[in-house]
């Protein structure tokens, strides 16, 4: 997480991502087709993608107002840093 965090990146951009990346699974999706069926799986994506990408959303935008930091290790902290040329 630290080159999102040192690239000052949004946490609610972060949040968005994981969560759509589990939801939409190739595999995971082809399983469920094949024992639920098509209409099925359309409605889980219809129904499921809107409240996934607006849920880390508000949550992301809720840390900000809170003004939440991620946590960073030691060497982040202490500027100890070492970079090779």
């Amino acid at each position: 997480m630290y080159p999102s965090f040192h690239k000052m990146m949004v946490l609610g951009v972060v949040l968005v991502f994981l969560s759509v990346s589990a939801a939409c699974r190739i595999p995971m999706t082809l399983f469920e087709a094949s024992f639920l069926g098509w209409q099925f799986t359309g409605v889980r994506f219809a129904v499921s993608l809107p409240l996934i990408v607006l849920s880390p959303a508000l949550l992301g935008s809720w840390c900000e107002r809170s003004r939440y930091q991620l946590p960073m290790d030691a060497a982040v902290q202490n500027k100890e840093i070492h970079t090779e040329p």
